[in-house]
C-alpha cells in the first residue's frame, strides 16, 4: 500500500520562516522613518499658529512675545519646549520647538522664523549639542 505524506517540509517552513523575517525588518525601518517624519510635521504644526498672533501683536506694538501671548502653550505633545525670540526693533521673530520622541529627533529643533520684511520661513537646527535632524525627517520648505 502505498502511503501519501501530507504537510510541508522543514526546509520549506525554514525558507517562509525567513521571507517574514525580511519583511519585517524592512517594514520596520519604513515604519520608524514614517513615524519620525509625522512627529516633526506634527511639532511644525504645534508652533506654526504663533505665527498669525504674532503678527498681530507686532502690528500692536508689543515689546515682548512669550507662547501664551501668541495664543500656543511653553510646551505640546510633540515639543518638550516651546520659546519665542523677539527683536523689538526689527521685528525679527523666532518661534522654537525642542522636540522629544524617538533619539532620532529628540532635541532637535523646528522653528518658524520672520525676518524684518515680515516673510516666514521653517529652519530646523538642534539642542544641546545633538546632531542635526536627518534630511529625510525635514518637512518640505523647511531647511
Amino acid at each position: 500500500m502505498n502511503q501519501h505524506q501530507r504537510g510541508f517540509s522543514l526546509i520549506e517552513l525554514m525558507v517562509v520562516v525567513a521571507i517574514i523575517g525580511i519583511l519585517v525588518a524592512v517594514s520596520g525601518a519604513a515604519y520608524k522613518d514614517f513615524i519620525n517624519r509625522a512627529n516633526v510635521t506634527s511639532a511644525l504644526a504645534d508652533i506654526a499658529p504663533a505665527k498669525v498672533q504674532t503678527e498681530i501683536r507686532i502690528n500692536d506694538g508689543e515689546t515682548s512675545l512669550t507662547p501664551a501671548l501668541v495664543g500656543i502653550g511653553s510646551t505640546s505633545p510633540h515639543c518638550s519646549t516651546i520659546a519665542i525670540a523677539f527683536d523689538v526693533s526689527t521685528g525679527e521673530t523666532e518661534v522654537k520647538c525642542t522636540m522629544q520622541g524617538t533619539p532620532d529627533i529628540k532635541d532637535r529643533t523646528i522653528a518658524v522664523s520672520r525676518n524684518t520684511s515680515g516673510y516666514w520661513s521653517c529652519i530646523t537646527g538642534t539642542a544641546g549639542g545633538v546632531a542635526a535632524l536627518e534630511p529625510q525627517y525635514v518637512p518640505k520648505g523647511c531647511t
